[in-house]
């Protein structure tokens, strides 16, 4: 998965918060090649999840440098 910051809100405010940081991640996305399946968004839009507090919106947040929260399992959404 390829879930950018600020997964604590619905819908995720990243252009509001830091303007022009989603068109890098999504310059990163359509230049890299990825794996079949690979889900991208934030938490919401990829798994339905708020998620608060990653250490992706720290780095962004404090340190204006984007960053990301790379997740990686198996296709079975259930497996831990």
């Amino acid at each position: 998965m390829y879930l950018w910051p600020y997964n604590g809100s619905n819908p995720n405010d990243i252009e509001t918060r830091s303007p022009g940081v989603l068109d890098i991640f999504m310059d990163i996305w359509n230049q890299s090649t990825f794996p079949t399946g690979t889900i991208k968004g934030s938490a919401w839009e990829a798994l339905h999840y708020n998620s608060y507090g990653e250490e992706s919106d720290w780095i962004l947040g404090a340190l204006g440098i984007p960053s990301i929260c790379p997740e990686i399992g198996s296709s079975d959404y259930f497996s831990f």
